[in-house]
């Protein structure tokens, strides 16, 4: 029941505060803005484990627990005392992609909207289904070691992490919807020839296709862009349901795929 109550409030938390980053930030920097803030949360991933690790070891299993709820608080305290409520004054970016809407089912009515839903459906289903399903099966069966496969998915995390910080300044330069078809090509080419190589070229193609994953990241920043001002919450929620669908059916339909038709088909259908 706790879990629930932890994925309920994360639902409700991370649709609204991307929502208010976006209306803090201005739209010529809206993308470095947001590759900022989701840098510092994918350092916060990487490190948080390692701490609450520690934490357990010195004070046992409920250390971590009650270290992450007093963290959980300061943050409650921080909002409360310190985020204002901005004022919508941002003007439209166009009358196409600012239409006053009347709520999800507009939103979806919206091309924009729905196709970057869409996107992010994909990248997700694409993201956890490799990182989780192939490259373990593929490389232990290839008579990888443990250490081995674990090297090739921190490189994808290292290449995510770097683009990730990088991909929202480079969209604010040379525009998102270029920057997008850039990292959709890279994370197509890189997943097909994951299966074709071993060893060196293995993990530099990791470091690859974390790089164009990382580079997606700009979605978010897309969605911000061409979503309805007062109903721009909504829209990241819908962004983050999309993304939580592509999650939950993607490891279980590419494993499906895997023993039925083998993990290169497998890698060749999600390229």
């Amino acid at each position: 029941m706790f879990f629930a109550l932890q994925g309920i409030g994360n639902a409700i938390y991370m649709p609204a505060l991307l929502a208010l980053l976006a209306d803090l930030s201005p739209i010529r920097a809206r993308g470095t803005s947001m590759s900022l803030f989701q840098g510092i949360s994918r350092f916060g991933m990487i490190i948080g484990p390692i701490i609450g690790g520690y934490i357990a070891d010195l004070y046992g299993l409920r250390g971590p627990f009650t270290l992450y709820g007093v963290g959980g608080f300061s943050a409650l305290i921080i909002t409360l005392l310190f985020i204002k409520e901005p004022t919508l004054t941002e003007a439209p970016i166009s009358k196409k992609n600012a239409t006053p809407s009347l709520g999800t089912k507009s939103l979806l009515k919206n091309y924009n909207v729905l196709g970057i839903c869409l996107l992010g459906l994909i990248l997700s289903f694409i993201s956890l289904s490799v990182r989780n399903i192939l490259i373990p099966v593929y490389y232990n069966s290839i008579g990888f070691s443990t250490t081995k496969i674990d090297s090739i998915l921190t490189a994808i995390a290292f290449g995510s992490l770097i683009m990730t910080i990088l991909g929202g300044f480079l969209s604010d330069r040379f525009g998102r919807k270029t920057i997008i078809i850039t990292a959709f090509i890279i994370t197509a080419f890189s997943t097909f020839i994951m299966s074709y190589v071993d060893n060196y070229f293995g993990f530099l193609t990791a470091i690859l296709l974390g790089f164009g994953l990382g580079i997606l990241s700009v979605l978010t920043v897309y969605m911000m862009d061409v979503s309805p001002v007062e109903y721009r919450g909504t829209a990241m929620g819908l962004r983050q349901t999309f993304s939580s669908l592509g999650i939950t059916i993607g490891p279980l339909t590419v494993g499906l795929i895997a023993d039925t038709a083998g993990i290169s088909t497998s890698y060749f259908l999600l390229s």
